[in-house]
């Protein structure tokens, strides 16, 4: 055996010997199991490693969901010195059939053998299992026919083939030696070692060179446990699909030292703190990579905790390149280079010195024999600091030119901008433009425009005059992950086929470009001196007192009951009923200059009627009496708010009023669908338990905006100050309405 590909058997054949009995990979299904100890885990991987050798097999395709018997045929085939293929689950069958078919494998490890064969060049069939897998065997390669010591479609010394997905959307073939691999393992050892990492948690597929070297080789070779689950109870159902509770209770039960996360699932991670999720108090470090990652919301993890390193990498080289070391951090950037490889700056673009790839599948004129003095031109822009640490800027390819002479990276805005909640997806065009521009796409379908807009505006302010999003225009559903077709928006692992995107969505950038900036599609750039932001600033304070409430943050993570969502909807009745009454009473109270809002008034009166009654049949559904809360008393916080609002309202100034119309109904926009989607994963009730959450879900998305536009028509600096100190006042009332909620063990309105 080659010395370079030893390291990770020897270490195996170590923890064997010293700890035999302890549970080297952990499975965790409803619960975390013991899957192999370290002495089974040697046996299983020397047995099938034997088999291998003696079928005279060269080549091993690997297509399954992860699982411990995944990890036991990839270092079956290291260990017998055998090309692995690891394939992808999130490809489609063209792209699975064009890895098949350029690599020929002489065997297919599998749990889907149905669909895998089917896709297959030549005809495989089936033969004795191999860990719970389906093993098959190619048709017109007998097992007693010797092999060469490599496939036909591959450089000799490759070890594992990694497909890749480029912008053409066809899979690259990346091919690697044992010793690239190596050290690309040793050399993350080294830079996480003060991270005594003892357990470390497999998030993305293991097909996924990044997981499959950092989350597996590494932890093994150091004598961690790995743990592994399916995709689907991690949360994940496809290419798009992900189910945020199913994935904070993986966290939640399996309790991890570290994890490997893509920019999406550390957002998801960071949202679930602002709501007031529990961080795991096991994790010590979480590497984060696989597309741009937006400084502010590094920042944001850092702060509830998250002890979040993000690294610069790619398959060509073996991964990992860079990456910010404990307690050599600099955010922004991309740490500094790993020991086994150099970087430097070429004409702006980075490129990487040393232990680069061999060559790419099916490509003989791209081989070339393992050398570590090899250099591998990335297409990537960006600069070292004085420090050393790397920091991306964007594709070469990608960078627009504007008309003004400004070179501008895409990647860079759209970062920002997915930092963003309203924001899922957003693409920036603006070469050869004086300006530029966005498509967007909403994170859900009632996010308002106003939403998006002051997002957008927001990232503005951070960005130079010449980078700014001048205009933009909503897409009415979510770009797709690419299934192999010439026709994809996007590549396979969601990364933007820009040509595409702007040959498909043409008629609508021109469009954003056919009219002045002023005009009525662009950004409302006068908001920002109008009195709704700051309204907004001057009681955020007092909205994250309330979100913040122990009875929210639990209800964000389906730790909510029965009874306590009964007395919700019990309290909620009971001041729902009196908004048409103390909407009536403002209309009657207005004075002559305000008669532009009586109008207003009238519209809200017209969308609030009967929506009490909504909640009556929500709470009926619920299995409550609703004619018994309809006759009962509300708790004593509940009277308290609505007494004020008609203190307000009669005694004072009725436009007090409408600062609790911005708690309430600012407070559906950002929670109603949310909760009422955990409270139903949590109780297992009905949809039509859920009517009065999921329409002030819809409905205050309109009625914020609509909102925002009657209180920038508020001048007068009295008015202004009322409506400030109203506001920050029904925040805090409507918090004590939540608070009394703990205390019920069941609904005090029942009682009556």
């Amino acid at each position: 055996m080659r010395e370079s590909s030893h390291k990770l058997w020897a270490a195996i054949c170590h923890h064997a010997l010293v700890k035999p009995d302890e549970p080297a990979i952990l499975h965790y299904g409803s619960s975390l199991e013991t899957a192999s100890t370290w002495q089974q885990l040697q046996q299983e991987v020397a047995q099938l490693a034997s088999r291998l050798r003696h079928e005279n097999v060269s080549s091993v395709a690997l297509y399954a969901d992860n699982s411990a018997a995944w990890i036991i045929v990839d270092l079956a085939c290291n260990l017998a010195e055998i090309t692995l293929l690891p394939l992808p689950g999130f490809f489609s069958a063209q792209q699975l059939q064009h890895a098949l078919q350029t690599v020929q494998v002489d065997v297919i490890v599998t749990d889907n053998a149905a669909h895998i064969a089917a896709l297959a060049p030549d005809g495989f069939t089936a033969t004795e299992g191999v860990c719970g897998l389906e093993y098959l065997v190619s048709a017109d390669r007998p097992v007693n026919q010797r092999r060469e010591s490599h496939p036909p479609g591959v450089p000799g010394g490759t070890r594992k083939v990694t497909f890749t997905s480029g912008s053409t959307g066809t899979p690259k073939g990346v091919c690697l030696s044992a010793a690239h691999l190596e050290a690309v393992t040793t050399s993350l050892l080294d830079t996480t070692a003060s991270c005594d990492i003892e357990r470390h948690l497999c998030v993305l597929p293991l097909a996924t060179l990044l997981e499959n070297i950092a989350g597996v080789h590494a932890p093994l070779r150091r004598g961690a446990q790995v743990i592994v689950a399916r995709e689907s109870v991690l949360g994940f159902n496809g290419a798009s699909g992900f189910s945020l509770p199913a994935f904070l209770d993986v966290l939640a039960h399996c309790r991890p030292n570290s994890l490997i996360l893509i920019p999406q699932l550390l957002e998801a991670l960071v949202l679930s703190c602002d709501s007031g999720w529990k961080l795991p108090d096991s994790l010590r470090f979480i590497a984060v990579g696989g597309a741009t990652v937006s400084a502010s919301l590094l920042e944001r993890a850092w702060s509830h905790g998250l002890l979040v390193h993000e690294g610069y990498g790619l398959s060509e080289c073996g991964s990992v390149v860079s990456l910010n070391a404990p307690g050599a951090r600099r955010n922004g950037s991309l740490g500094r280079p790993l020991p086994h490889n150099r970087v430097e700056i070429v004409e702006g673009e980075i490129v990487v010195h040393g232990n680069v790839f061999l060559g790419y599948a099916g490509d003989a004129a791209s081989w070339r024999a393992a050398d570590t003095a090899a250099t591998y031109a990335t297409g990537d822009l960006g600069y070292m600091d004085a420090e050393g640490y790397l920091h991306f800027i964007g594709r070469r390819k990608n960078q627009l030119v504007s008309s003004f002479g400004r070179n501008i990276s895409p990647e860079w805005i759209e970062a920002e901008l997915a930092a963003c909640a309203p924001i899922a997806q957003s693409i920036v065009f603006g070469d050869s433009r004086p300006y530029c521009v966005a498509l967007i796409v909403a994170r859900h379908p009632r996010i308002s425009d106003a939403q998006i807009a002051d997002s957008i505006q927001q990232v503005n302010a951070t960005l130079p005059d010449y980078a700014r999003i001048k205009r933009w225009t909503r897409l009415a559903s979510p770009l797709a992950r690419g299934t192999g077709s010439d026709d994809d928006l996007l590549t396979s692992n969601g990364r933007p086929r820009r040509a595409r995107i702007e040959e498909h969505f043409r008629n609508e950038i021109d469009a954003l470009y056919a009219t002045s900036v002023g005009a009525p599609t662009s950004l409302p750039q006068e908001a920002t001196s109008m009195f709704y932001e700051n309204l907004q600033n001057a009681t955020e304070a007092d909205r994250q007192s309330l979100v913040s409430s122990e009875i929210i943050r639990r209800c964000m993570v389906r730790d909510v009951t029965l009874d306590e969502y009964i007395a919700f909807l019990t309290q909620a009745y009971h001041h729902v009923k009196y908004t048409v009454p103390l909407l009536m009473a403002v209309g009657a109270r207005l004075p002559d200059h305000m008669e532009w809002l009586r109008e207003a008034v009238a519209e809200y009166i017209k969308d609030e009627l009967g929506h009490q009654e909504w909640i009556l049949n929500d709470l009926a559904a619920c299995g409550a009496d609703k004619e018994a809360v309809r006759h009962s008393q509300p708790a004593i916080a509940t009277e308290l708010m609505v007494a004020y609002a008609w203190d307000m309202v009669n005694r004072r100034n009725p436009i007090g009023f409408f600062g609790m119309v911005q708690v309430l109904e600012g407070t559906s926009v950002s929670l109603a669908d949310y909760a009422a989607d955990q409270i139903k994963e949590a109780l297992g009730l009905p949809e039509r338990a859920f009517t009065y959450l999921r329409s002030h879900g819809s409905i205050d998305q309109t009625h914020i905006k609509y909102l925002q536009e009657l209180i920038n028509r508020f001048t007068d600096p009295q008015d202004q100050a009322l409506l400030i100190h109203s506001t920050k006042m029904f925040y805090r009332l409507y918090k004590g309405v939540f608070d009394s909620l703990i205390e019920q063990t069941e609904p005090v309105s029942l009682t009556h």
